[in-house]
């Protein structure tokens, strides 16, 4: 197999282009242009550079009207982001950066730019980077089919992928998206979408509630483990309606994980379409979820009447991996619907308690934002991935990571451009200082820049480059001028 070869590739991922000013995750414009346009500095002008722009370039899930998938208004939405003065300079960078000899742009969707993948979408994307010229349009690659961009640089092959891929709560249907597009260019009504996990959470529950508290956006990873920190934020006129919401998201979360295991994510006639239908806006779901044993039997009809009827033979299925599942299933959404029913009947303080103790316990796993921490999405993604390939690099979670392979070969991730709320470790184990810390989120403001005090920022690209006999991976800090420098506390790994 014939790959990319080039002398140096850069990656960066997570700008999350989106939403209206005040509700921005994005905010830093110039610094990105600075470090983009420094990006050659030092190197021969027959350089090959390639720029990997590595999933959630922009955010249609930020725009409103919000909707889990904007098949009639990417093309508006898109507009607005071009034209939004917050985020000129990205796109002045990126139209500096491939209009330039010898340097390839490649872009990878993640799980809030889907919408990339609709034809004209992509055109529109296309003709703003390239500003209409052919020459630019050759060397620049977009793939939004979640396989991955592979290239070389001398003898070590880099893959980047998003992340999501094996993500349960982010799970893109693929052969779904293409059945789209291929409607859409047929000028045929396209299909609903059937939005996962993550998407609901953002659509139906943190937009909901970032009106009044727009932090709530900032708030990583989008995963169950943020769910009991949401519910502090619920205002109580809202609550049941709030709380139906947050649990029936919870109720479905793993059936994608599921179907994918089992080869059965893009059957029409599905798991969740076997289940009783749940209106995530209607208190009846907790009924539903709360007897926690009726689920985990109806799954496991659902499952077995989607094997007895589909014309579509499932591929890699496992009893045993099946049942372990549905029962964490079954078991996730007795312990949240608990914990959310204890909440509903607590005073407010003992509530911050129970959320700070329900986090401590799921730190390791979900918050732990340490350089050389191998978390669970870095494990799936290894195991994922043969040996041969000697550089992942990924995004999606927005913690940069920087970690070896095993046997051989690095893992680098990217982190995020946009701003986030970290919890750490001393505060999650003080009562007192997490109690103060809700405190301050629990105040009413207006715009995410009132919360500048409790923001952190960590801009951050990946290098890999040839040296001599040596191929190099670096993670790298973007400085106020734009200058890149190592991460502290990560070195650089070196293949020969």
């Amino acid at each position: 197999m014939n790959l990319p070869e080039f002398d140096t590739v850069y990656a960066v991922s997570d700008l999350h282009l989106g939403g209206k000013p005040g509700f921005q995750i994005f905010s830093h414009g110039e610094l990105f242009q600075q470090a983009i346009e420094n990006l050659r500095n030092g190197m021969e002008d027959g350089a090959k550079v390639a720029l990997v722009l590595n999933g959630d370039l922009v955010d249609f899930l930020a725009e409103e009207p919000y909707q889990y998938f904007s098949v009639r208004s990417a093309e508006k939405k898109l507009q607005r982001i071009f034209h939004d003065p917050g985020f000129a300079p990205v796109w002045s960078s990126l139209q500096y950066f491939v209009g330039q000899k010898n340097n390839f742009l490649v872009i990878n969707t993640g799980n809030h730019d889907v919408e990339l993948a609709l034809p004209t979408a992509q055109q529109m994307l296309i003709d703003k980077l390239t500003k209409n010229n052919r020459d630019s349009g050759n060397r620049i690659e977009i793939i939004t089919d979640g396989s991955g961009y592979l290239c070389r640089v001398a003898n070590a092959k880099i893959l980047c992928i998003h992340g999501n891929e094996i993500d349960n709560w982010n799970l893109i249907n693929y052969k779904h998206l293409r059945q789209i597009t291929t409607q859409l260019k047929r000028a045929l009504a396209p299909r609903e979408w059937d939005a996962n996990f993550g998407t609901r959470l953002v659509i139906d529950v943190i937009n909901f509630l970032k009106k009044n508290y727009p932090f709530v956006d900032v708030l990583k990873p989008e995963k169950e483990a943020v769910i009991p920190l949401l519910t502090l934020f619920i205002n109580k006129p809202q609550l049941i309606k709030s709380l139906c919401r947050i649990v029936g998201v919870a109720g479905t979360g793993s059936v994608s994980g599921i179907k994918q295991r089992t080869g059965m994510l893009a059957m029409e006639n599905d798991i969740r379409k076997s289940v009783p239908d749940v209106n995530l806006a209607s208190p009846p779901v907790l009924d539903f979820l709360i007897d926690a044993s009726m689920s985990h039997d109806l799954l496991i009809k659902a499952y077995k009447d989607v094997m007895l009827n589909s014309e579509e033979e499932p591929t890699h299925i496992n009893d045993e991996e099946l049942e372990e599942d549905l029962l964490s299933l079954h078991t996730r959404v007795e312990k949240i619907v608990s914990f959310l029913q204890l909440f509903a009947q607590s005073p407010k303080e003992t509530t911050i308690e129970l959320v700070r103790k329900k986090l401590v316990k799921s730190y390791q796993k979900d918050w732990d934002y340490s350089i050389d921490f191998e978390d669970e999405d870095f494990k799936k993604i290894d195991e994922s991935v043969g040996e041969n390939i000697d550089c992942i690099i990924a995004g999606h979670t927005h913690m940069r990571r920087a970690l070896h392979r095993g046997r051989r070969g690095f893992y680098l991730n990217t982190g995020t451009w946009a701003s986030l709320i970290e919890i750490n470790s001393e505060t999650l184990h003080d009562k007192q200082m997490f109690y103060q810390l809700v405190q301050k989120l629990l105040q009413n403001k207006k715009s995410l820049e009132e919360y500048e005090s409790l923001l952190s920022f960590k801009p951050t690209l990946v290098r890999v480059y040839k040296n001599n006999e040596v191929v190099v991976g670096e993670l790298l800090n973007v400085a106020n001028n734009g200058a890149l420098h190592i991460v502290p506390g990560s070195e650089p790994f070196q293949m020969k």
